[in-house]
């Protein structure tokens, strides 16, 4: 199925639904790769598409308990087509089979407000210090998923934001409190002509594969409650 966030001929609009957390152990075919499986052939690092990483013969992966994901519905009617992905054995991957009541459980999220020297008058040391404490209090914060989208003026200031919260997502940690990291991060960094989508992911759930750019804007746009 071709999926797009935006009407497109040929394609099926669709937008985020529900995040959910995976609550019962359950197959996810490993043919239903994101919405360019007719077209794209490698991922933003040129690697082979998911589907690759499969072995030979291998059509299911299962959805371990804990994994998350995202609802996929239809734009117009909110009709539920299936699930996204966004973590664990079946990252990337997307299910249209209906599910069991029991396979998941609600799970939060919140959009991360990254300050914006381009609208307001920020020092250069205001701004590290707002992107500090946005990303602390979402790395460590109660929410599953944490979201953010930003406007650059430039390519050069695209790169600088993405390496800032690179920065600080590995460096940082709050003076005080629990320091246990359960948060997913995930944003697209909008430049001229540059788009740099980054995912970051607790300990316990890293690995060599990230949320794709599809999944990135399904997850703004659960979080956003709109089709943008």
């Amino acid at each position: 199925m071709k999926l797009s966030l935006k009407k497109k001929p040929g394609w099926t609009h669709v937008r985020g639904g529900r995040l959910v957390r995976v609550a019962k152990s359950h197959p996810v075919p490993t043919s239903g790769w994101s919405p360019y499986a007719l077209e794209y052939k490698k991922d933003l690092l040129g690697r082979p598409k998911p589907v690759a990483r499969f072995a030979e013969g291998e059509k299911w992966v299962f959805a371990k308990e804990g994994d998350l994901a995202v609802e996929i519905l239809a734009a117009d009617s909110r009709a539920s087509l299936g699930f996204s992905y966004i973590s664990g054995p079946a990252i990337q991957l997307n299910r249209y089979r209906e599910v069991e009541a029991n396979f998941f459980e609600a799970a939060s999220g919140k959009i991360v407000e990254i300050p914006n020297p381009s609208t307001a008058q920020f020092t250069r040391e205001q701004f590290a210090e707002r992107v500090v404490t946005a990303i602390v209090g979402a790395k460590y914060g109660n929410d599953a998923i944490n979201a953010f989208e930003y406007q650059a003026r430039d390519d050069d200031e695209a790169q600088l934001v993405a390496r800032k919260i690179a920065e600080v997502w590995y460096s940082y940690a709050p003076a005080d409190g629990d320091t246990t990291q359960r948060a997913h991060l995930l944003g697209v960094i909008h430049g001229r002509k540059s788009h740099i989508n980054v995912h970051f992911q607790p300990p316990d759930a890293a690995g060599e594969f990230a949320a794709t750019p599809f999944q990135v804007g399904l997850v703004l746009s659960t979080l956003r409650g709109s089709n943008r």
